[in-house]
């Protein structure tokens, strides 16, 4: 019974260190950091569809590498407040986070 436990939670580990690697690799790239943040908030079909676009007049305004997608891939904020078109993209090191610009 225990080498049947052991066996799940190494290859639950297994399965989660896949995972933790493929997040690093998707947040090398700014664009794949958007899709990325698409897919974290819920909507991972649409992270797939859409095409991010570097927006490079709000760069002065934000100070920050703007990205924004098609208003037809646009989404609701979690809390339902707005529509989710642009992102701001942050770089730590090598890796990209996008955040939501409202």
């Amino acid at each position: 019974m225990k080498s049947w436990i052991i066996k799940l939670v190494k290859f639950l580990a297994g399965v989660f260190f896949i995972l933790i690697i493929c997040i690093m690799i998707l947040s090398l790239f700014p664009k794949d950091s958007v899709r990325l943040r698409i897919a974290i908030d819920g909507h991972p079909i649409t992270a797939l569809k859409c095409h991010p676009k570097y927006f490079s007049k709000s760069e002065k305004y934000f100070r920050k590498p703007a990205y924004s997608i098609q208003s037809r891939y646009g989404y609701p904020s979690f809390d339902g407040s707005y529509e989710v078109y642009n992102f701001k993209v942050q770089k730590y090191v090598v890796f990209n986070f996008a955040e939501h610009i409202i």
